[in-house]
């Protein structure tokens, strides 16, 4: 509960806290740049092996994956990289913000 409270509190225009600490309520992102699993003749025997990659990874975190240009919509900063993410777990209900700073 004292979770939702500090969000809400941050969420609250009128509250200077949010400023101060650099709440970010845009969600995370988990890119990989591992390449997309693929298969053949639709056979499951035929598929490549899985590399380590954030968007396989269990959490209670609400979330979905993205793939391509749907990445780069949510976050366009990474247009600039020179190599390309291939897919990313977007968890869009997380939010950040420094503790440190209050």
């Amino acid at each position: 509960y004292a979770v939702k409270d500090m969000v809400k509190m941050m969420e609250d225009k009128k509250d200077p806290m949010a400023v101060a600490s650099g709440y970010n309520p845009n969600g995370s992102l988990s890119l990989s740049y591992d390449p997309v699993m693929e298969e053949k003749d639709d056979s499951p025997s035929e598929k490549k092996p899985a590399a380590a990659n954030p968007t396989r990874g269990k959490n209670l975190e609400p979330s979905k994956v993205l793939k391509g240009k749907d990445i780069s919509s949510e976050e366009p900063s990474i247009l600039h990289q020179e190599l390309q993410p291939t897919t990313c777990k977007y968890e869009y209900e997380a939010c950040a913000a420094s503790s440190g700073r209050f």
